[in-house]
């Protein structure tokens, strides 16, 4: 299958597998904007590979050099997440006073995930990119005008640094472990009422991390998810 067909399939199974939440209630308007720009968001997200396969080595992005483990292992690793983010939306909806147009900020955005992918699929929502590296965030900056994506800021400072806080959700993937200088800082950045969504492996890597920052995160959950194009890959999100 053509990498450019693996994308737009997947996310159908990704629309299909959000489409109880996102019609329901305040969100209703979002499922209809999604559906009808599968194919546009699908178009972008190949693009983007492109430029990473292009820009992969002198910016040092990410670790695949294939256009097709590229979409496989991050862009839609970062997709896999998107009913959470769905449901957590729906949850501090009516908390956060900020109505329909979240906050989210990726801290350590890095190559862009998962913020650019997630950016892709949430047009309404606006997306903080927070990176330290310079270099990277000129390849950020380039990907926000070659993606048309006007719901995208980059940042470019050290998380604990960052001039923008008060987020509505705080989000990271490939992160270092959840230590407690590391958990402080992206606490940080969260508004009141808001939460942190963190992509994480093994649910038994989770329990160990999260039992040594206990007196900074007494209270998490843990959520299943499924890359549709790495079925095989464990994959979990922590919010907190």
């Amino acid at each position: 299958m053509e990498t450019s067909e693996l994308i737009f399939s997947a996310l159908e199974q990704i629309s299909g597998g959000i489409r109880k939440d996102l019609e329901a209630g305040e969100l209703s308007f979002c499922y209809r904007d999604f559906q009808n720009n599968v194919s546009c968001v699908a178009g972008k997200l190949l693009k983007y590979a492109d430029e990473l396969c292009l820009y992969n080595k002198a910016f040092d992005l990410v670790g695949a050099d294939d256009k097709e483990s590229i979409v496989r292992r991050h862009i839609f690793d970062s997709i896999c997440g998107v009913p959470v983010f769905v449901r957590t939306a729906l949850e501090i909806g009516g908390k956060t006073g900020t109505g329909k147009r979240f906050r989210i900020a990726d801290a350590g955005s890095g190559a862009g995930f998962p913020g650019i992918p997630l950016a892709l699929v949430f047009p309404w929502w606006d997306f903080y990119l927070i990176e330290r590296m310079s270099k990277r965030c000129t390849f950020l900056e380039t990907m926000a005008a070659v993606l048309s994506l006007k719901n995208v800021k980059i940042i470019n400072s050290d998380i604990e640094k960052s001039p923008e806080k008060k987020f509505d959700i705080v989000t990271f993937r490939a992160f270092r472990p959840l230590e407690k200088k590391i958990t402080a800082s992206v606490l940080s950045l969260k508004g009141d009422g808001g939460k942190i969504l963190a992509y994480k492996a093994k649910s038994g890597k989770i329990m160990e991390e999260m039992g040594g920052i206990k007196d900074l995160v007494p209270d998490y959950k843990v959520f299943p998810v499924s890359n549709p194009l790495f079925p095989e890959s464990e994959r979990n999100i922590v919010v907190f």
